[in-house]
């Protein structure tokens, strides 16, 4: 802010006197009621068109801001000031190409002032292009060696690029010059994020917090990693403390949305989602996450007309990478989709007993808790969370676009590239789990673009057309949940494992490898078998049992029983030929 320039007359000094004071004590009422009288005389004192625009600012009024601030620019047009003030109003209103253009005119005057390079990186940023925006916060950082936030700027256009590992290289810097910076901590939070280092990233939140624990943004950061980590108890309260903090914070609302969705409080979520959506409109997250609140609810008519938001915002090319292009792709509405469902899960979740009018078996687990890891027993998923897949396989085969099957046994990872040998086992394999009524599941926490590339590989290679789908998990999210990576994990090297889960969806089984080991589709067949020889619960299998070898009958839990038997071992081992489930 200038200082009162000593050619005013009494009145006006002391008007501008009162409101600087008022301004040092963030009183911007204050300010604009002491300045009021003299903003309309035809030629105002520069120093109070400055002084109230940026009090207009503060207040949120950000047109009548924009009034001033262009007086200013056209009162005194060489005043580098009033210009950057006039672009960053505009840039906050969403004019970002008048914001450019002032900008352009504030570096005629003096290109060596880092605040409008600063300024200019902002609006880039905003405008989507991270890359011109990063020239200008290294311009800035040049211009200003000893300034922390150019760099931080620079970090945030480098995580928009995707280069994470140059980003989390230079807010470790930043947070070691500056270890009492709040943003350095929240951006080094981000960028650790990022790259899936989740541990490290919610310690650098949690700091960030220590130093400014009113930052809602930093909060809402700390939700989204603690609801990847699973701890989904303090992910919701994160994320209710950001909304707390700033009811107006989109991504606030949207974290809280998808933090309880996680938790599977689908009802809870869904108003939080729309909330976010109603804030910012451009946020294709909220969208696509309301989709799938409003699918898990079986709310049909809000599936509607989430599909028309979604389907809008995708024929205007915004929904590049997001999940519901899928459902985008195809002529369905929310009829179409209950159809389908209630066809799907009919088939693969059976009712009750005979005579049992209660809703479909999956349902009574939508909404439902669930296990911070699966341990045999469990049911594996509710419909809607992780058996999307079947929703899509009805939808694309009633559409005739292309045909995936019910997984009902099997759920593993597949490397990235495989050697000819393994390549033949796989070839051979397919047909011996047909055989034995087994679906199969590939999971990996590559990308879609990958498993796209491994199939078109066995196809070239070998001749081999996948006949099962490859369900994409690069957020990790299915492997945690289903205890394949641990909570603590940053990143998914440790993702081996293999699964088995009947048609009712009760994982029976379950195989975990370490690295250094691979695994056998002998023994995965062996188990298979043996899961059916004995789903009746009347026999089991001995040590060392292969297919074709007798079972073994239930043994005796009486002392009746125990006493009756002939040889000492007759209660206990008594092998069963013949036995069919």
């Amino acid at each position: 802010m200038k200082p009162v320039p000593s050619t005013l007359d009494a009145a006006q000094h002391a008007a501008l006197a009162q409101a600087a004071a008022a301004w040092q004590h963030q009183r911007f009422d204050a300010v604009l009621s002491a300045l009021g009288p003299w903003l309309d005389a035809p030629r105002p004192a520069p120093a109070a068109l400055q002084l109230a625009g940026l009090a207009q600012q503060r207040l949120g009024r950000l047109d009548e801001a924009r009034q001033l601030q262009q007086r200013l620019a056209q009162q005194t047009p060489a005043d580098v000031a009033a210009w950057v003030n006039l672009a960053a109003t505009e840039a906050a209103l969403g004019l970002h190409t008048q914001a450019l253009q002032h900008l352009e005119r504030a570096l005629q005057l003096d290109a060596a002032q880092p605040a409008i390079h600063f300024n200019r990186g902002h609006v880039l940023m905003q405008m989507g292009d991270a890359a011109a925006a990063l020239e200008s916060f290294r311009r800035a950082g040049e211009l200003a060696p000893e300034r922390p936030d150019p760099v931080c700027n620079q970090a945030a256009a480098l995580n928009q690029l995707g280069r994470h590992d140059e980003a989390l290289a230079l807010m470790q810097g930043v947070v070691q010059r500056h270890p009492d910076l709040a943003a350095g901590w929240n951006l080094l939070g981000m960028s650790q994020h990022r790259l899936q280092q989740d541990v490290p990233a919610l310690a650098s939140y949690q700091r960030a917090l220590r130093l400014a624990p009113t930052a809602a943004d930093t909060w809402s950061n700390a939700a989204q990693v603690l609801a990847r980590l699973q701890r989904h108890t303090e992910a919701i309260e994160h994320a209710e403390r950001a909304v707390q903090l700033d009811p107006q914070h989109a991504v606030a609302a949207r974290t809280l949305g998808v933090v309880l969705a996680g938790a599977r409080r689908h009802a809870e979520a869904r108003p939080w989602l729309a909330r976010a959506q109603q804030l910012d409109p451009q946020d294709t997250v909220a969208s696509s996450n309301l989709l799938a609140a409003d699918l898990a609810l079986c709310d049909w008519d809000a599936v509607d007309a989430t599909l028309a938001a979604l389907r809008t915002q995708w024929q205007q090319g915004r929904l590049d990478g997001v999940e519901p292009w899928r459902l985008l792709a195809l002529p369905v509405d929310g009829a179409e989709l209950r159809q389908v469902t209630e066809a799907v899960s009919a088939q693969h979740f059976p009712p009750g007993p005979e005579g049992d009018a209660a809703a479909p078996r999956w349902r009574g687990f939508v909404g439902q808790p669930r296990p911070e890891r699966l341990r045999v027993g469990y049911f594996s998923s509710d419909f809607h969370q992780h058996a999307t897949s079947v929703l899509m396989a009805g939808l694309f085969e009633q559409h005739e676009r292309t045909r995936f099957e019910w997984v009902g046994i099997c759920l593993g990872r597949y490397p990235a590239g495989l050697d000819d040998p393994m390549r033949q086992r796989v070839r051979a394999a397919f047909d011996r789990f047909e055989a034995l009524g087994c679906s199969l599941l590939g999971h990996s926490v590559d990308s879609l673009f990958s498993h796209l590339a491994w199939i078109r590989a066995l196809h070239d290679d070998l001749g081999v057309t996948v006949p099962f789908p490859i369900v994409e998990d690069p957020n990790l999210e299915i492997a945690r949940a289903f205890g394949m990576v641990s909570a603590e994990a940053n990143n998914a090297a440790s993702v081996r494992a293999a699964y088995f889960i009947d048609p009712q969806g009760i994982v029976r089984a379950m195989n975990w490898y370490p690295l250094a080991v691979g695994r056998s589709v002998d023994e995965i067949l062996r188990i298979v078998t043996a899961l059916q020889r004995t789903a009746d619960g009347q026999c089991l299998t001995p040590e060392g049992w292969q297919p074709g070898d007798p079972l073994l009958a239930q043994p005796g839990f009486s002392k009746h029983e125990t006493l009756a038997a002939e040889k000492a071992t007759e209660w206990f081992y008594r092998p069963v030929t013949d036995h069919q489930p």
